[in-house]
């Protein structure tokens, strides 16, 4: 590395820093004076509130426009009081994971306009000092660890979210200075290395070794929080269903962060396996029943019956409810914890279990789509319960009255057996992720139903405006916990989005994506510049339907990957005969003269053109007595040129190159 061009060549981290002392002693007061305030305010009055989280420069950090207007402010102040009072009492990772959830949810409330993240870290940095520092903002803060990392070999990673890249650093920091060493001034001479490393005075030769993602994984790798419910759009090819992965990876793990795709795609395999990511793709005949619940018919012996069956959306949200908040159980006051070892030893048991009641008893068979069969002392005929009645009835939020009573009562008898082997479970939150595939080709109102209010951030389990309904089928209770997110994918090609459900466009994030050509760095195949090639027929097809019908970028990756070019070529060939071309053909319904437009046959030499064009005249066709009436002597046709024969237009690459050589 490049010596410094300022400062003279420091042997130690403490010298280093010590040099920046006298430029930063009127920061170094005002700092401390802040801290000293929020430390020694305990119930956090207006004025200490106002200097963590509305003052634009309050000496931790100066944050110009990225604080909140008054007005946001006074909105958002009982709820800002609370969650200093929450750092202030765990300042831990987990907590901080919590905050960036809360500033999610109060924009999603709108009680600030913006998720202010830098607000959020300089709060962070001004209630624990000594363990977050001042530099707020993420990219600056890799930079000058990076710095100081390669130079004093601190030993760090540089790997997770903003407060854990913090808590490396002032680890790492106390086993390279003294005992006793200002940390104030730590701080400040981190960001005074930043400064340096801009302007040049440490020198260029830094290298930055965040993970970063393979070339065309083009989505964030850093730890923001993800929107509780959000669609990737765009034309087809843009890599939607491909993104989905690290998008439900980070909502489900916001923490994880990984080197290349191999890594994210074993993290998701492993959450796919948890079940706490699950999959559905929406068509035309899907509904209400197969995604929140609806009755089910089975034939057991001569008989039909009917039981409520839970869709997926219902089942993940039930499942999340339980991992929603962090905390510790006793199993045998759990019904679910109960009820596992319940299921175990049905499991072992191939005659059933039998249950006592008071007169006589009856034997469990088994339990399938929440519900209990069971057969009575007398008779062969099979009747069931409900396994969510059966813990409404444990949990003292539903009576039974009438004829099944004694059977639910005595269940619950048989399950308290079970708590001699008491268990204490801790439970920490986790989120789970629903992803929608083609969310747009379903009927949104038919589907989600009244869960269209509930799914609304502000509506979820947990919060202030908090709302459960009564389903039509079971009846249950229910609300969708705030530890569940939804991740949709919608293809324009097949829905415009001004054409969406209002109601669906209102409570989703939409994060567009957009053909990249771009990411192939203007690499050429036998000539063919690929940036060119797929930039140039989006502009054509733009210009002839709209941007929503554009080619993404996909279709040309598999020529793009391929480092044999003999071998690139024919992938890019097959992509034209099989994706490109039949696409076209749907965008224009076989209107083959916008179709040679796009492909620039019009501004080609013949032996170029992969549209051929033939002017049949209605003479030669119907006879000069037609009796047509047209306006016109001859009929034009286009026919595509044949993909077949070495001499096949397909196989000259200067046809290719033609479709874009004479744009400028």
């Amino acid at each position: 590395m490049e010596k410094l061009t300022q400062y003279p060549e420091k042997n130690s981290l403490e010298q280093f820093f010590n040099q920046y002392k006298e430029a930063t002693v009127k920061w170094h007061a005002g700092y401390k004076r802040t801290c000293e305030v929020i430390q020694n305010d305990r119930e956090i009055s207006d004025e200490t509130l106002a200097l963590i989280w509305y003052k634009r420069d309050n000496y931790v950090s100066s944050l110009k426009q990225g604080a909140p207007s008054q007005e946001e402010f006074n909105k958002a102040k009982s709820s800002l009081r609370d969650l200093t009072l929450r750092i202030k009492a765990n300042p831990t990772a987990s907590m901080y994971i919590e905050a960036q959830q809360f500033m999610q949810d109060a924009k999603s409330k709108q009680l600030l306009k913006k998720n202010y993240k830098a607000l959020l870290n300089r709060a962070f940095s001004a209630i624990v000092p000594q363990v977050c520092i001042s530099t707020v903002d993420e990219g600056c803060l890799i930079k000058a660890l990076t710095y100081l990392n390669q130079r004093f070999d601190l030993g760090l990673s540089l790997k997770g979210n903003w407060f854990e890249l913090n808590l490396a650093y002032t680890t790492a920091l106390k086993k390279h200075l003294p005992e006793n060493y200002d940390y104030l001034l730590a701080n400040m001479a981190t960001w005074r290395v930043y400064e340096d490393i801009n302007a040049n005075r440490l020198g260029n030769n830094i290298q930055e070794n965040r993970p970063t993602l393979e070339p065309f994984f083009t989505a964030s790798n850093e730890n923001t929080m993800s929107p509780l419910n959000q669609i990737l759009y765009g034309p087809p090819g843009t890599g939607k269903t491909y993104h989905t992965m690290e998008s439900a990876v980070k909502a489900a793990e916001p923490t994880f962060t990984w080197t290349n795709r191999d890594e994210l795609k074993a993290e998701y395999v492993r959450l796919v396996g948890d079940k706490r990511i699950r999959f559905v793709t929406f068509h035309q005949s899907y509904g209400y029943e197969e995604f929140v619940e609806g009755l089910s018919a089975k034939t057991e012996g001569n008989q039909i019956a009917y039981y409520e069956k839970d869709g997926i959306f219902k089942t993940i949200s039930e499942d999340a409810d339980k991992y929603r908040v962090t905390k510790t159980v006793e199993s045998d006051r759990d019904f679910d914890s109960l009820w596992a070892k319940f299921l175990t030893e049905l499991s072992q048991k191939e005659n059933g279990i039998r249950v006592n009641t008071i007169r006589t008893f009856f034997i469990v068979t088994d339990v399938d789509n929440n519900t209990i069969r069971f057969e009575k002392d007398k008779g062969d005929s099979t009747h069931s319960l409900s396994v969510k009645t059966l813990k409404a009835v444990f949990n003292d939020e539903r009576e039974i009255k009438g004829g099944l009573n004694p059977y639910y009562s005595s269940l619950i008898k048989h399950l308290s057996a079970y708590s001699n082997q008491t268990d204490t479970v801790h439970i920490d939150r986790k989120n789970f992720v629903l992803i929608i595939d083609e969310i747009n080709r379903g009927n949104i109102s038919k589907i989600f139903g009244e869960l269209i209010t509930l799914i609304e951030p502000s509506k979820r389990k947990g919060a202030e405006e908090e709302i459960e309904l009564v389903l039509p089928y079971s009846g249950d209770t229910f609300s969708v916990p705030d530890n569940v997110h939804i991740i949709g994918t919608m293809n324009t090609a097949d829905r415009s989005l001004a054409m969406m459900d209002t109601a669906l466009r209102r409570r989703f994030d939409f994060i567009e994506m957009m053909p990249k050509p771009e990411l192939f760095n203007n690499k050429q195949i036998k000539g063919i510049d690929l940036t060119r090639l797929l930039a140039t027929l989006n502009k054509r097809i733009e210009a002839l339907y709209d941007r929503e019908h554009t080619l993404g970028h996909a279709f040309l990756f598999p020529a793009y990957n391929e480092p044999d070019e003999d071998k690139a070529f024919e992938l890019l060939k097959a992509a034209f005969k099989n994706k490109i071309i039949p696409l076209l053909e749907e965008y224009f319904y076989d209107d083959w003269n916008k179709i040679r437009l796009v492909l620039g046959d019009n501004q080609k030499s013949d032996e170029l053109r992969f549209v051929e064009e033939h002017n049949e005249p209605y003479d030669s066709l119907f006879g000069s007595n037609h009796g047509l009436e047209t306006y016109e002597e001859s009929k034009t046709r286009y026919t595509l040129m044949s993909f077949v024969g070495e001499n096949s237009v397909w196989n000259n690459p200067q046809a290719y190159i033609a479709v874009y050589a004479s744009i400028k």
